[in-house]
């Protein structure tokens, strides 16, 4: 992998496993892990290098707001980016993005483009 590529982890219900989505991310520079708890994603940041983690706040079986909470404390994973998405764009899932110190959150539905064009920045 280039240099440039971003290591991402996808905390979600909704894996992304198709051939096709992971080659689109692949084209766009990003090698997406797929994982459905914070167990599985702690034990790949753990292990390599990770520069970042998105999380679906709709996905009833985590709350992200908290796992991300507990991330930007830990010191050794404070400095990892945490993105939180969900479909509901209503004032009260940004604000709990913000308060649970998330670096930005992303309304679902978005073209693969224009979310990989936002992380890079």
């Amino acid at each position: 992998m280039s240099a440039q590529t971003i290591k991402m982890i996808s905390i979600d219900s909704n894996m992304i496993t198709t051939d096709l989505d992971r080659a689109g991310y692949r084209k766009m520079g990003v090698d997406v892990r797929c994982v459905t708890t914070y167990d599985q994603a702690a034990k790949i940041i753990g292990s390599e290098p990770i520069d970042l983690l998105v999380i679906n706040m709709d996905y009833d079986k985590v709350n992200a707001p908290l796992i991300c909470k507990h991330v930007k404390k830990d010191p050794k994973t404070k400095q990892l980016p945490v993105v939180l998405t969900s479909v509901q764009g209503i004032p009260q899932k940004r604000k709990e993005a913000t308060e649970a110190g998330a670096d930005l959150f992303i309304v679902q539905p978005v073209p693969r483009q224009h979310f990989i064009e936002k992380l890079k920045q």
